[in-house]
């Protein structure tokens, strides 16, 4: 069977009209036998799209695990960790909870000032976290373009 011409699939595409043309022997640029009639209003047609093509990507069969996921886990852990072992070791309840909320504020209760050193303990595994898996994630695209 013999394809359409790329005149015709330019200017109707690949449809039916487009078949019925080619079929019927004429080309749409040809203008009617009947002068057509004007009408008062101006109507505008809208422009066809082109169609883009996109490459697909296979995905992948665990999809709850990917890369994504797991540094999300991962730096919510790592965020909540010192938290979790203050409360522990605060003995639990008020007192526990009251010091892990001190520790990300970097407020010393008991003495009432500021502690940089209460602050560096919990912000560093997230940060520390976070950086390894920006870098994880920045390999991982180094790699995969060679």
């Amino acid at each position: 069977m013999a394809g359409l011409p790329k005149s015709i699939i330019k200017k109707y595409g690949i449809s039916k009209k487009a078949w019925s043309v080619y079929r019927s022997g004429r080309s749409g640029n040809r203008k009617a036998n009947k002068p057509r009639k004007r009408h008062m209003s101006i109507v505008r047609r809208m422009p066809r799209r082109r169609t883009t093509y996109r490459k697909a990507y296979r995905r992948a069969r665990n999809s709850f695990l990917n890369f994504n996921t797991l540094t999300k886990f991962i730096k919510i852990g790592a965020l909540a960790a010192p938290a979790i072992d203050t409360y522990q070791k605060g003995g639990g309840g008020l007192q526990g909870a009251t010091n892990a909320m001190a520790l990300y504020a970097g407020w010393n209760v008991q003495g009432g000032f500021f502690d940089w050193g209460l602050l560096a303990k919990a912000w560093t595994p997230y940060v520390a976290t976070s950086l390894v898996t920006v870098g994880i994630s920045k390999l991982n695209g180094i790699i995969r373009r060679l």
